[in-house]
């Protein structure tokens, strides 16, 4: 069985000129397919692709087990009933299929259908898994390369990714025909996203495309404003882990698949422009040790810019007038691993008001895609930061971050991100 993250996560393998861009990170030095992984899940399969952890004999039973040893909390759950996945003979509005999400890995499931796993690995970025359910050989789990070659465009950047998706349906979960569709990001209208999927805790001033589908009385989708806090009304929810599609998780989800395809693009970028200058200067002869120059230094000059952009949640759309609340329990559980300052400030506080964070730095600087960046890059986007947050860039880029949360940012950062330049612990005034 093959699977996808087609209609919520997916992976994409665009065409440039007629050459598959697949082929670019197949090459030297990314080697994405030979290299071996070593993402949260691959460390934890055997050779023979057996889980090295206890699972339940029943699917829904291992689904709970595998949020357990992974640590993604069953509160995160978001579900999706669009059939845009090779999974589609299983999802529907009455069986949509669930994603849960940790800082790092990705986990989705459909009742009657296979698991399947995005995590991601700081040398590879998502690495795709396929977790199959046998009554007789077991539970076996695999990595799955073939989504690299069934998806193309350029929505995640040509580049190994994580897409999602706002695709208005009809009632049994197909694409509506003539519907405008839409590749969600933090910076998308609310009234756009989340066609094709459950949404519960929206406030009754948000009108989104969500809990709904096309029917003959009905012919357009359309941004509908509606509290929905169950969804018993929609389908059975007894099977799953939770019985939410909280709004919030949903929010947070779009911001994490936003940073994490950018620090991949980023180094998949700098890894191939570094190896192509060196190829060059070796083949004239020239020292490869010399600063960076030309084409590559454009390379680590746009990445940067990019990154920083996404880490400091440039352009992310205002939250509808009011703000929004979220289910505590995915509060709770998406806290738990905050890393707080003395003043126990964290950059998973939430504002709820008008944006969806209080400090506006993703948290996600503190996982491997981050720490574990490339040289020169890391050092490039950690000094752009800086700049940022003690108001010396030229550009002001960052114009949406005032000084007094560009202060909180920075002395937040100094106090909890390891391995800083010491410049860092100076601008925020310690030793």
């Amino acid at each position: 069985m093959s699977s996808c993250w087609s209609f919520a996560i997916l992976l994409a393998a665009a065409t440039a000129g007629g050459r598959s861009v697949a082929e670019e990170f197949e090459q030297a030095p990314i080697h994405y397919s030979k290299t071996p992984a070593r993402d949260a899940l691959s460390r934890r399969v055997d050779a023979a692709g057996r889980l090295r952890f206890p699972t339940g004999r029943e699917a829904s039973d291992t689904v709970r087990a595998m949020l357990k040893e992974l640590e993604i909390p069953q509160a995160s759950q978001v579900l999706v009933f669009s059939k845009t996945s090779l999974q589609r003979a299983h999802i529907s509005p009455a069986n949509p299929r669930a994603l849960y999400f940790n800082d790092e890995v990705y986990l989705g499931w459909v009742p009657g259908g296979a698991m399947e796993v995005a995590a991601m690995d700081p040398d590879l970025g998502p690495v795709f898994h396929l977790v199959e359910f046998d009554g007789t050989a077991g539970i076996k789990a695999r990595r799955d390369n073939e989504c690299l070659s069934c998806h193309g465009g350029s929505r995640t950047g040509e580049i190994p990714g994580l897409m999602i998706r706002s695709v208005p349906t009809d009632p049994a979960g197909e694409p509506a025909p003539d519907q405008p569709t839409f590749v969600t990001t933090p910076s998308s209208p609310i009234e756009e996203r989340w066609g094709g999927w459950y949404v519960t805790g929206a406030p009754d001033n948000a009108p989104h495309l969500g809990n709904q589908w096309i029917t003959p009385d009905h012919p357009r989708a359309l941004a509908r404003a509606e509290a929905v806090d169950s969804l018993d009304r929609f389908f059975r929810t007894a099977p799953y882990p939770a019985a939410t599609s909280d709004v919030l998780a949903l929010m947070v989800l779009e911001h994490q698949v936003e940073v994490h395809n950018r620090l991949t693009a980023a180094m998949i970028a700098v890894r191939r422009g570094e190896y192509r200058r060196e190829s060059m200067r070796r083949e004239l002869g020239i020292d490869i040790a010399a600063d960076p120059a030309g084409s590559y230094q454009s390379v680590l000059e746009a990445q940067t810019r990019l990154a920083t952009d996404a880490i400091f949640f440039r352009g992310e759309a205002a939250l509808p007038d009011g703000g929004i609340e979220g289910a505590p329990a995915f509060k709770i559980a998406f806290k738990a691993n905050a890393k707080r300052d003395a003043a126990g400030r964290s950059l998973k506080d939430f504002h709820l008001l008008d944006r969806l964070f209080k400090y506006r730095c993703s948290y996600l600087v503190y996982t491997p895609g981050f720490t574990r960046m490339p040289e020169p890059l890391r050092g490039r986007v950690l000094a752009s930061m800086l700049r940022t947050l003690t108001g010396r860039d030229p550009e002001n880029r960052q114009a949406h971050l005032g000084p007094a949360e560009r202060r909180a940012i920075l002395e937040i950062l100094a106090s909890t991100l390891p391995e800083l330049p010491g410049e860092w612990r100076e601008a925020a005034g310690r030793k």
